[in-house]
């Protein structure tokens, strides 16, 4: 994971992390863990928000990432990807026709890192 997903992934782990040594167990524990979830994707329902008033986000990391082999990277990321052909009248053209390759990607704002990194590509 080398987009934006990759800072829930690290902050999944810190989770994980408590629960395994038990932290979770305790008030201050469980906070810790409220304060995690709400810098994840998401962030917190209204419910959580209202259970645990005294919520401090944590700082998100910033993933920074070079590219190798651009194609790959964007299918095994489940980048959205799309291809198509437009045909359209034009007065340029001798045909009175024009031909426009198209190749679109989505992705979340959070990843405007990786978009920009795509343009340079």
């Amino acid at each position: 994971m080398v987009t934006q997903k990759r800072a829930d992934f690290e902050i999944l782990k810190q989770i994980v992390e408590i629960i395994k040594s038990k932290r979770h167990l305790t008030v201050e524990g469980l906070q810790e863990i409220v304060n995690l979830k709400a810098s994840l994707n998401l962030g917190l329902s209204d419910d959580l928000k209202a259970a645990f008033p005294n919520t401090v986000p944590v700082f998100r990391p910033k993933i920074n990432f070079k590219f190798l082999i651009l194609i790959d990277y964007l299918v095994l990321q489940k980048v959205n990807l799309v291809f198509f052909v437009s045909v359209y009248k034009s007065l340029k053209s001798k045909l009175g026709s024009a031909v426009q390759l198209v190749f679109k990607i989505t992705q979340h704002s959070r990843d405007e890192e990786l978009l920009k990194g795509i343009v340079e590509y």
